[in-house]
């Protein structure tokens, strides 16, 4: 799976939405390479000023493989900007390019529980989400983090805001934001161009230049870049946290 996005957010009434421009890429390579790109839907969360705090998906996101010719497109149900309520609710359709007015089948349900598929002839269950099982997390111990990883970084606001702790968190969010400030005003004074430390832009999508040798992927799905040298500890995280 490869990613990237950039967030749109916009504020009305009691709510926030958040539109992510980007894709999701999955690669199927036991499946002839099949290339699965994916737009995101968008996230909206009511309550914020009166009421409790709730989120939901809205608006619609598109699943194309160019390889087989098969596309789907998903409507996420939302409740509107009067409401507090939330849906989980999602309908879909999947086409073919040889004809991309009449839909093969049709999804329906809940995205936090159970989805069904329909053709002209039956209906069926194509995935209830409660039976699935959460991969397990692999994270290194703190003492082992880089200093620059965002749990470091933004650990101390994360835990405030879950003490519900809100002074605290909103004044330390705002130290470590005008850290940053004050280092790209640095920067951009002495005239310094800044290189991520992980990632590199190819084909205007950012790509982690060391996938070929932690996981031997196509050339095509990392950086032509030599990857940064990397300690054994650091590649026993990446191949752990991916269950290599």
């Amino acid at each position: 799976m490869e990613a990237y996005i950039r967030p749109d957010i916009h504020f009305s009434g009691n709510l926030v939405e958040t539109y992510l421009i980007g894709e999701l890429i999955g690669h199927l390579y036991g499946w002839d390479h099949e290339r699965y790109v994916c737009s995101y839907p968008k996230y909206i969360v009511h309550g914020i000023v009166f009421g409790t705090m709730q989120m939901e998906l809205g608006g619609k996101s598109t699943i194309v493989c160019e390889k087989t010719g098969y596309s789907a497109e998903i409507e996420f149900k939302s409740t509107g900007q009067l409401s507090n309520d939330v849906t989980t609710a999602l309908k879909a359709n999947v086409f073919h390019n040889s004809d991309k007015k009449k839909p093969l089948y049709h999804l329906s349900g809940h995205w936090d529980s159970v989805i069904k598929i329909a053709d002209a002839k039956t209906e069926t269950v194509f995935l209830d989400v409660r039976s699935l099982r959460e991969s397990p997390k692999y994270l290194p111990a703190p003492d082992e983090q880089f200093s620059n990883e965002s749990r470091t970084v933004w650990g101390k606001v994360a835990a405030e805001i879950v003490a519900k702790d809100e002074p605290n968190a909103l004044q330390h969010k705002t130290e470590i934001e005008e850290e940053q400030r004050a280092k790209l005003a640095e920067r951009k004074k002495n005239k310094v161009e800044w290189h991520p430390a992980m990632f590199q832009i190819v084909d205007e999508t950012w790509k982690y230049p060391g996938l070929r040798d932690l996981f031997g992927v196509p050339d095509r799905m990392s950086s032509p870049s030599p990857a940064p040298d990397r300690s054994e500890k650091e590649k026993g995280w990446f191949k752990r946290a991916f269950g290599q």
